[in-house]
């Protein structure tokens, strides 16, 4: 895939969800460091925050979901044509996103949990505490409090 095939991608996302997040993490892999990508996420003022080399930890939730996508479909299916090689994968993403209840999402699926966290809304309150973004920001793009703010804050708690 290209990076003006992942721009494709992310307009596509953008009309169906009619928004785009503020920030992106992806790998360091070409689709991501295109020119393509990078002049997309300059129009559109999202900013690519890229995990360090080596280090697929830093973007957990889409390798747990790789994960999941190579054990439940991509391992078990016998492709036999081109189409039949689209079709199963869109199945898969149906099923996920439908009828499959996560169990990060208070057991809900990821279509039931979009309507109840709209862009707007920076803090949500499910079961009664707030909820932040479920995306953990990397080290380049998270904001670091200073010290001196980590003890003012720690004094106040005592």
């Amino acid at each position: 895939m290209t990076g003006f095939k992942v721009a494709q991608a992310l307009e596509h996302a953008r009309h169906e969800r009619e928004h785009l997040p503020e920030s992106i993490t992806v790998d360091n892999g070409i689709e991501f460091c295109s020119r393509a990508l990078e002049a997309w996420a300059m129009t559109n003022e999202v900013q690519l925050c890229f995990i360090r080399p080596g280090r697929p930890v830093e973007n957990g939730f889409i390798e747990s979901f790789n994960g999941r996508l190579r054990d439940e479909c991509l391992n078990v299916e016998w492709f036999t044509s081109l189409d039949d090689a689209r079709q199963k994968p869109t199945k898969f993403r149906e099923h996920y996103n439908h009828q499959r209840p996560h169990s990060a999402l208070t057991d809900r699926t990821p279509a039931a949990f979009v309507p109840l966290h709209r862009p707007d809304q920076k803090v949500s309150r499910l079961m009664g505490r707030p909820l932040r973004s479920l995306l953990i920001e990397p080290l380049e793009c998270a904001k670091t409090a200073s010290i001196e703010e980590k003890r003012t804050y720690t004094a106040q708690n005592l």
